[in-house]
C-alpha cells in the first residue's frame, strides 16, 4: 500500500478541514453562563447588583443600633441606681429612722425590734399581707412586731422605719432607700 503524494495531502486536508469544523463547533456551542471560571465583568456586576445594597442595608442597621445604645447608655447614666439585694434565705437588716425598705415580689419581712409604717404606691392593687394575723395592711398603718409580712408584688410597697433603729428580717429581693 503506497500513498502517492497527493493522496496524503488530500487525507491532511481533510484531517484539518474536520479539526477546523470541530473546533468551530465547539466554539459557537459555548455557554459562558455555565463556565465555572468567573470573569471580572461578571463578578463586577454581582458586586454592585447583589452584594453593595446588602452592605448598606447592613450599615444602616448598625448605626441605627449604634444609636439606640448611645441613647440607652446616656439615659441609664441620668437615672440613679439602687442595689438590689437579692437573697436566698432570711437576712438580718439594721436600718434606721427614715430608712425605707422597698420590697420585691414574693419578698418577705419580719420586724424583729423598733417600728415601722407600711408604704403602699398610689398605684397598689391592694396592701402588704400579714400573715400572722390573716389581714392587708394599708398605707401608714403600723407593722406589728414579729408578723410575717409577705409583699405580692413589686409595685412600690414597702416599709419605713419610724424608730431610731430597727431590725428586720428579709427574704427575698429589696432595696434600701
Amino acid at each position: 500500500m503506497k500513498f502517492s503524494k497527493k493522496r496524503s495531502i488530500a487525507i491532511l486536508s481533510a484531517a484539518l478541514v474536520l479539526s477546523l469544523i470541530t473546533a468551530a463547533f465547539a466554539v459557537s456551542a459555548y455557554d459562558g453562563t455555565t463556565d465555572p471560571i468567573i470573569s471580572l465583568s461578571y463578578l463586577r456586576q454581582f458586586k454592585t447588583t447583589e452584594i453593595d445594597p446588602q452592605i448598606l442595608a447592613l450599615q444602616n442597621e448598625i448605626r441605627a443600633l449604634q444609636r439606640k445604645i448611645t441613647e440607652l447608655s446616656e439615659a441609664q447614666q441620668q437615672t440613679p441606681q439602687t442595689p438590689v439585694v437579692q437573697t436566698g434565705g432570711f437576712v438580718v437588716v439594721q436600718l434606721e429612722n427614715g430608712q425605707k425598705i422597698m420590697a420585691g415580689e414574693s419578698c418577705e419581712l419580719i420586724l424583729r425590734s423598733g417600728t415601722a409604717t407600711v408604704i403602699l404606691d398610689q398605684n397598689s392593687g391592694g396592701g402588704i399581707s400579714d400573715l400572722t394575723d390573716g389581714k392587708d395592711l394599708q398605707n401608714d398603718e403600723a407593722v406589728t412586731l414579729n408578723h410575717h409580712l409577705l409583699v405580692p408584688r413589686d409595685d412600690g410597697r414597702g416599709i419605713h422605719i419610724t424608730s431610731a433603729v430597727a431590725f428586720l428580717m428579709i427574704k427575698g429581693d429589696y432595696t434600701i432607700e
